[in-house]
């Protein structure tokens, strides 16, 4: 999955949306591991930060909560 494909996705889709945060978190899990990126590079933190804005995730956790849910299953 590119960057761009999820960034695609969230356009289309928004994080109250049924579905939508596992879809996420699955994505970013197999963009993180294709591309061997770690939770603590740049590129990840980049992305967390655009998905967090993009998908309206403000008003349902704040970013430290989120940042922990994507990142589960992310080395």
């Amino acid at each position: 999955m590119w960057t761009r494909e999820i960034l695609d996705y969230i356009e289309q889709n928004k994080w109250k949306d049924e579905m939508v945060p596992e879809r996420l978190k699955c994505f970013f899990t197999t963009w993180t591991h294709e591309y061997m990126i770690g939770k603590n590079q740049d590129e990840c933190e980049s992305l967390l930060k655009r998905i967090y804005e993009n998908a309206e995730v403000a008003g349902f956790m704040d970013y430290k909560e989120f940042k922990e849910y994507m990142l589960q299953f992310v080395n």
